[in-house]
């Protein structure tokens, strides 16, 4: 986006032919949400999703449950409280301090905690953040590696297999099985959230069997469903062993 409003088209193509390999985020559907869609301004962007009718509410959400909680209006992202003269400084703000990452950080202490581990967080040091975020783009992208900042003065500890890496690893294959197993397992037959009217079941099935599909295609774009699908999971789970079983 930052590349098509400064009207750097050859830089633009040049990092398209870099990322050539990354097939899923050359569907238009993707291309449309990274370049284009960014452009629109925020209202008009909002009226355009209530003229859709997207909401930003999952698909297995059941509707009414939804309105009576407000469901839409919660979850909507509030607009950064801070101007950056870029989209990718706007976006690496709001991953480092956003309230994602920063529920992401709670929960991660609670969980390490329990096995009597104490984390630490370098990066989040708050000179570390202004530093990275006035560096120039091409200082934390570069072709077809991100970070290159960090690879350089990383130089002498990290051998070549990780310094030339233009990947990432994650959990997500990880969640993935995880949801599978509690499907087959039958967690979603006759389950509290869907009697409580909180799941619309249908939905959650069609979701599910579209990650499978996508697992199966291969790429990564599976982990947009993993995560969120999990989450159910996990709502269910204590839906069935703290809201019935304590109260059985």
């Amino acid at each position: 986006t930052d590349l098509i409003q400064q009207r750097r088209f050859v830089e633009l193509w040049r990092h398209f032919r870099s990322q050539s390999d990354h097939a899923d985020g050359f569907r238009p559907d993707s291309l449309f949400r990274s370049m284009i869609w960014p452009l629109v301004p925020r209202p008009a962007r909002e009226a355009i999703k209530r003229v859709l009718g997207r909401d930003g509410v999952a698909p297995w959400v059941n509707r009414a449950f939804a309105a009576r909680t407000g469901l839409p209006a919660r979850i909507r992202p509030a607009a950064p409280p801070l101007r950056f003269t870029t989209r990718a400084k706007t976006e690496s703000w709001t991953g480092a301090l956003g309230a994602f990452s920063i529920r992401g950080t709670e929960l991660e202490r609670r969980t390490t905690a329990a096995f009597g581990i104490e984390t630490r967080h370098p990066y989040a040091d708050r000179r570390i953040l202004e530093f990275g975020l006035a560096l120039p783009e091409d200082q934390r992208w570069r072709g077809r590696f991100p970070k290159p900042a960090l690879r350089n003065a990383a130089r002498a500890w990290l051998p070549p297999a990780v310094l030339e890496r233009s990947t990432y690893t994650g959990a997500s294959s990880v969640i993935l099985r995880a949801v599978q197993g509690q499907f087959a397992a039958g967690l979603w037959d006759n389950a509290v959230t869907v009697r409580r009217g909180w799941v619309h079941l249908p939905g959650l099935t069609a979701a599910f069997e579209e990650m499978m599909g996508r697992y199966r295609s291969g790429g990564d774009s599976y982990m947009r469903l993993a995560f969120p699908l999990w989450h159910a999971c996990s709502v269910e789970l204590f839906a069935r062993h703290v809201l019935e079983e304590s109260h059985g």
